[in-house]
C-alpha cells in the first residue's frame, strides 16, 4: 500500500507548468492532490497512530509533504514569472498561501464525511485561496477555467 501511495503521490511531478496553461495545470494540481488524499485518506485518519508505529512511513510521508510543497512554490514562482500572480509576492507570501490552502483543506477534511467528499468541490475552495493574488490576466484566466 505505502509503494502505491508514494507512487501516486509522484504523479504529481509529470504535471507541465512551464506552459500557457499552467494556471489550469496548477488548478489541476490540486483536483490530483484531492484524489490522491481521498484515496489514501486512511493515512491521514489515522497519522498519530502511523506516526507512532512505523517511524519510516511516517519519513517518507514527511519527505513527500516537503517535495510537495517545495513543487507548489516552485509552481507558484512559474506562475508569477508567467504573469499570472502579482508581482509584489516573494517567497513569504508564497508560503502564507500554501499555509492557507492546507488550513483550507484540513478545514474540508475534517467537515466533509467521506462519502460526501468532492473533488471540484474541495479544488475550488483551494484555489479560490489564490485570487487576491492574482494579476487581472490570472483573473481572466481563473474566471474562464
Amino acid at each position: 500500500i505505502t509503494i502505491n501511495f508514494l507512487k501516486n503521490i509522484e504523479k504529481l511531478n509529470s504535471i507541465n507548468f512551464e506552459n500557457e496553461n499552467s494556471l489550469i495545470n496548477y488548478f489541476k494540481f490540486t483536483e490530483l492532490q484531492f484524489s490522491i488524499t481521498k484515496k489514501y485518506f486512511f493515512f491521514f485518519v489515522d497519522y498519530l497512530e502511523i506516526k507512532r508505529n512505523y517511524p519510516l512511513l511516517e519519513k517518507r510521508i514527511e519527505l513527500n509533504t516537503i517535495w510537495s510543497s517545495d513543487l507548489k512554490l516552485e509552481m507558484l514562482n512559474e506562475l508569477q514569472q508567467q504573469g499570472y500572480l502579482q508581482k509584489n509576492l516573494n517567497k513569504n507570501s508564497f508560503l502564507y498561501i500554501l499555509e492557507i490552502q492546507s488550513a483550507l483543506s484540513i478545514q474540508y477534511l475534517q467537515n466533509s464525511t467521506f462519502s460526501k467528499m468532492n473533488k471540484k468541490e474541495y479544488a475550488q475552495k483551494i484555489n479560490k485561496s489564490i485570487f487576491p493574488y492574482l494579476t487581472d490576466k490570472g483573473k481572466i484566466k481563473y474566471i474562464k477555467a
